[in-house]
């Protein structure tokens, strides 16, 4: 009959391994939680030291306890209930999810920068493949939406509903979440539509942010919005029916966007003061329309990339904080994926922080 005080004896010395490995994963995570300005690169790199060291040990001790374990016959099997949190069970999971969380961690050490630009070469295949999604996308989007904007709306002098290219659009909102990610905010950022319309952005916004909504004063965009935005798969999403140029809550938000919402000229400068003046600083603002850039001074904005800006920091630290962005992953993980990561074993944490800086999906 096989000795269960050494068979334990061996899961004991496996969960002590394991324990140790959580410690050092923890601190490799926490360091990657704060903003890429304030991280300490030396300490990351002396965790993900220990951790490397810690793989052979416990791929050993996972054979020793296993082979222990195999020879336990009935005894084994009364214990069986408990096999998920077994740490043989939980080193398997750890060991399974060891090569990809170690590339990306190592790929996070090593520093390299990764451009934000989203505008992509025609001679590159994936120019000719976005053109037809755009196009396949506007048609959807048009089908979506109210055939004529309501009167209301014009009296406001809101332009019709003309969506910005869906590739074009999700490229300037993941260099955007990169931006959030540099600042140590990417799982938790919300952005603004501002014009939402019939609610396509938004929805786009929606599996990249941990919240997005859609402001429209026209109530047939509104409610075609709100029809796109009701199901299950987009549980953070909502249209907010509302004037633009008297809402009172672009404070809330990480993230606006805006894509010329209204036709007069001296309102849609109004609408642009009204959101610098009343977001929070850092807040990255995607203009993607040459007028809002020519007056990023009278504005008191600072540029980032391509159609991104910034409220409320000095040109120095927006120039930095632009640099950081480019030291995030280019991933886009999503915000369904950063719930708990029940297949990483005592890595799981680790991975979520990897995600939460684009290095895994």
């Amino acid at each position: 009959m096989p000795n269960p005080h050494r068979t334990d004896r061996r899961s004991r010395r496996l969960a002590a391994l394991l324990d140790e490995l959580a410690v050092a994963a923890g601190q490799a995570a926490a360091i990657l939680g704060a903003p890429v300005a304030r991280r300490d690169g030396a300490a990351l790199a002396g965790a993900a030291m220990r951790i490397e060291a810690l793989k052979l040990p416990l791929g050993a001790a996972l054979r020793r306890a296993e082979a222990a374990g195999a020879a336990r016959n009935a005894w084994a099997a009364s214990r069986r209930a408990g096999a998920a949190d077994a740490p043989e069970a939980v080193a398997r999971l750890t060991l399974r999810r060891w090569g990809e969380t170690m590339a990306a961690l190592r790929a996070v050490c090593a520093g390299a920068r990764t451009p934000l630009a989203v505008e992509t070469d025609p001679a590159d295949p994936r120019h000719a493949q976005g053109r037809v999604i755009d196009e396949a996308y506007n048609a959807l989007h048009f089908a979506l939406r109210a055939e004529v904007q309501a009167d209301p709306a014009v009296a406001a002098g809101a332009f019709p509903d003309v969506p910005l290219g869906a590739s074009l659009f999700a490229g300037h909102a993941h260099a955007a979440w990169r931006i959030m990610a540099a600042l140590g905010r990417s799982g938790s950022a919300r952005l603004l539509d501002v014009g939402a319309g019939a609610g396509s952005k938004v929805a786009i916004a929606a599996r990249i942010f941990a919240g997005a909504d859609g402001l429209e004063i026209d109530p047939g965009y509104a409610a075609a919005a709100r029809r796109l935005l009701g199901g299950r798969l987009l549980g953070n999403a909502r249209c907010i029916k509302a004037d633009a140029l008297r809402f009172d809550g672009y404070h809330r938000y990480d993230v606006i966007y805006l894509y010329l919402p209204i036709r007069d000229r001296q309102r849609m400068e109004a609408l642009e003061e009204r959101i610098v003046a009343a977001a929070r600083p850092a807040t990255v603002l995607i203009a993607p329309y040459a007028g809002f850039h020519a007056r990023a001074a009278e504005l008191g904005v600072q540029p980032l990339a391509g159609a991104l800006a910034v409220t409320g920091i000095p040109a120095a630290e927006a120039a930095a904080l632009a640099r950081d962005a480019e030291r995030t992953g280019p991933l886009l993980p999503g915000p369904e994926r950063l719930g708990e990561d029940r297949g990483g074993g005592v890595l799981a944490p680790l991975r979520r922080a990897l995600r939460l800086n684009g290095f895994l999906e």
